[in-house]
């Protein structure tokens, strides 16, 4: 390799490791995860969605072979499983209207957004991001996750699904 090809590779190698040190120092967020569903962890006390994915809801049934099963909740249980009280490190991307950050998180080296979507437990969110539709492709040619199963995108779930919320005097409203 020619010293010019080096020291290009050398300089662009600099440069990102720069953005990455001044993108790290500024959303960054690490501490011990929990989860609360697929898409959603709290570190440090702070609620965070996972950039780029969406997960099933906890209460969304998938079906294989006709019978039902609960894919929310395996997609929570299993990211549980690989994060639970583990130490994350997650670089803001962006935030929601209620102040919840929206980040990529790393166990380790390991991002654990492509992760999810490789191993099944969540797709791709095309609307917001681009970045791991190649990890949703292995995941269906895999039948990993909720690709063994049929089953609604999670905003289409979502849509036919609203959420309730019950108040005080037992009105109920629902929540979009």
């Amino acid at each position: 390799m020619s010293w010019l090809k080096v020291l290009t590779k050398t300089l662009i190698l600099t440069g990102v490791g720069i953005i990455l040190i001044e993108t790290s120092e500024q959303g960054q967020i690490k501490g011990e995860a929990h989860v609360i569903k697929g898409n959603i962890i709290e570190v440090n006390q702070e609620q965070i969605k996972l950039y780029g994915i969406d997960a099933p809801e906890l209460d969304q049934i998938c079906y294989v072979q006709d019978q039902p099963w609960q894919c929310g909740l395996t997609a929570k249980q299993k990211l549980a499983e690989k994060i639970e009280g583990k130490s994350l490190t997650c670089l803001a991307r962006e935030q929601k209207n209620d102040n919840v950050p929206i980040a990529e998180c790393f166990l380790g080296r390991q991002n654990l957004n492509g992760w999810l979507v490789e191993q099944g437990w969540a797709i791709a969110d095309r609307q917001n991001s681009r970045s791991f539709i190649s990890h949703e492709i292995l995941a269906q040619r895999n039948h990993k996750g909720i690709y063994q199963s049929e089953f609604l995108k999670p905003s289409l779930w979502r849509e036919i699904n609203p959420p309730e919320l019950t108040l005080n005097n037992d009105e109920t409203i629902l929540n979009h």
